[in-house]
């Protein structure tokens, strides 16, 4: 008869044999049972490129255990690893290379071989993919914020597995990060007059949805500052037939400058430093509008632009503001600095100086020496660029002149500070007869029409005043 028995089982028959003498035999024989090896693997994890890879094979079944474990289709960096414990599971393990290639796919056939006589052996074959994490394209560069302006800024992945989940953290207020899911996302916004000046990290994170997930974490740079902007009120009067040598200033936007200019008189040049230097000739003499235009260091480059008056004259007496610009002020720092420094005078103590809209804490105050200068402490919450204007009297020749500066002062971390429309910095060197009061500038930024005309007024009395001169000088 057929007796079927279950797999993996031990059965204990016992047979009777009779022979053709009637002679009666009996024995027993053990009966081993074993089923066929079976392999109930679906699938091999995800390989990272550049991470250690580790699968273990353990899902055979049936036979007789232990089983060994073989495989082709390996790519080189793979290897099938035997335990040195037989208890312990076998391995596929490696390194996957950082160059690997993102979506590269492998077919591989394992075999489970057990340990009967004769073995049994089973197979299974199974795709091994490979995939890089999430990367930025290209080194990222981020163009520079600038307070109240507007900003984008795209940035880009590669490899990894869509859709990605982005986030970033310490961006200027303003901005913000957006995205769709997709490889790329986009910083944008308008950034804040308050934000933080200065360099600054951003943390980028991008989660891919690949099994499993990778991400990548890096830290990105972003440079916030305020927009370039020449700091150089004045230019003071070139004489036709000396040498001239100025250099300008500027402030905001990423040091250091690059300078060039435009309308400057026969003779003189801008070097890329910022400096006016040469000189005029005889004949030359008149008004000139320069055009400034200062380039920062950003990436990509910030630009300012500016327009300054320099008038080329004979050499001839006359009051003169020479100061040419104001040095920057903190809020709760001693400020001490800020000299005024006029010629055309016989005596220091003949000059009388009055000053307009100075920010709270700072006064023009007169040494023992005559001489005068901008002093004080700024006061809380002060922060801000002001449009002082400065004028100087000689007492005894019944000169004056005036000039209007832009004083920056720095915040102290919780202030903004807004820098001045490029209308509102005034120059108004050597101003003969003209009067102070004329020349009140307010820093509201809603003055604009008022600051054209003042520049105009200013612009046409020194014409009339350098003509009215050369007149004279003609007589």
């Amino acid at each position: 008869p057929t007796v079927e028995l279950p797999s993996d089982s031990i059965s204990n028959p016992v047979f009777t044999l009779v022979d053709a003498l009637f002679s009666i035999n009996i024995f027993g024989v053990v009966i081993n049972v074993v089923g066929p090896v079976a392999i109930d693997l679906g699938s091999l994890p995800t390989a990272i490129a550049g991470e250690s890879y580790s699968a273990s094979l353990t899902s055979a079944s049936g036979g007789v255990k232990p089983y060994q474990w073989s495989a082709i289709g390996l790519p080189a960096w793979l290897t099938v690893f035997k335990p040195a414990n037989p208890a312990n599971d076998w391995l596929l393990k490696g390194t996957v290379p950082p160059d690997e290639a993102n979506g590269q796919t492998y077919e591989i056939t394992l075999t489970a071989t057990d340990s009967w006589t004769p073995a049994q052996t089973a197979s299974v074959t199974l795709e091994l993919v490979v995939i890089r994490p999430p990367s930025l394209s290209d080194i990222v560069h981020l163009p520079t914020a600038v307070l109240g302006k507007d900003y984008g800024a795209a940035l880009e992945i590669v490899h990894g597995t869509a859709p990605y989940l982005w986030s970033i953290s310490g961006l200027p207020d303003g901005l913000t990060l957006e995205s769709d899911g997709s490889t790329t996302a986009t910083i944008s916004g308008k950034v804040a007059k308050t934000a933080t000046t200065g360099a600054t990290t951003l943390h980028l994170t991008v989660k891919d949805a690949s099994q499993p997930q990778t991400t990548l974490d890096i830290d990105v740079p972003l440079i916030v500052a305020r927009p370039v902007t020449l700091a150089t009120a004045l230019l003071p009067t070139a004489i036709s037939g000396e040498t001239y040598d100025l250099t300008l200033s500027a402030f905001g936007g990423v040091a250091p400058y690059t300078w060039s200019a435009t309308g400057l008189p026969p003779g003189l040049s801008m070097s890329a430093s910022g400096a006016i230097a040469g000189e005029t000739a005889l004949g030359d003499e008149g008004s000139y509008v320069v055009n400034v235009t200062i380039t920062d260091s950003s990436t990509p480059p910030l630009v300012g632009l500016d327009k300054r008056l320099l008038i080329v004259d004979e050499e001839y007496v006359q009051l003169a503001i020479t100061t040419t610009s104001l040095p920057v002020a903190a809020v709760g720092d001693v400020y001490g600095s800020g000299i005024l420094v006029a010629t055309g005078a016989e005596s220091l103590k003949n000059l009388v100086w009055t000053a307009f809209g100075l920010p709270d804490g700072l006064e023009l105050i007169q040494g023992n020496d005559g001489q005068w200068s901008i002093e004080g402490t700024p006061a809380p919450a002060t922060s801000g660029v002001y449009s002082v204007q400065v004028t100087v009297t000689d007492s005894v020749l019944k000169q004056s002149a005036s000039a209007i500066y832009p004083l920056f002062v720095e915040d102290d971390g919780d202030d903004e500070i807004v820098p001045p429309d490029p209308s509102a910095v005034v120059a108004q060197p050597s101003l003969v007869g003209v009067a102070a009061g004329a020349c009140a500038l307010g820093v509201s930024e809603d003055s604009t029409t008022q600051r054209i005309a003042i520049i105009a007024a200013i612009v046409a009395a020194l014409v009339g005043s350098h003509l009215s001169r050369s007149s004279r000088r003609d007589e």
